[in-house]
């Protein structure tokens, strides 16, 4: 069962600490979807981690840690996302 980050608001800075929280949780259940697409699609290629690190021009280790969810890691996302052609878009509004 996911566990339940919602806060509930009664100040406008509550509020506001109560979107930051949505953002955190949705941001890392998409970033997690994102990974669980791509490990994927690396291993259908053919391309070993070696490879990959190879390609990406990166240390092993930081394909590793991003496959494995250990830490979050932007730079390996986009690169990542450009090796296997995935176009990520990033939206943002306020309030």
């Amino acid at each position: 069962m996911e566990p339940n980050y919602h806060l509930t608001a009664m100040t406008d800075n509550q509020k506001h600490t109560e979107e930051k929280v949505q953002n955190v949780v949705l941001f890392k259940k998409t970033y997690k979807e994102l990974v669980q697409i791509l490990v994927p699609m690396r291993k259908q290629s053919g391309a070993t981690i070696d490879d990959l690190s190879v390609m990406l021009k990166v240390d092993r280790r930081k394909i590793i840690s991003f496959e494995n969810l250990k830490k979050i890691d932007l730079e390996i996302l986009l690169l990542y996302c450009d090796k296997y052609s995935i176009d990520l878009n990033l939206n943002y509004q306020t309030n």
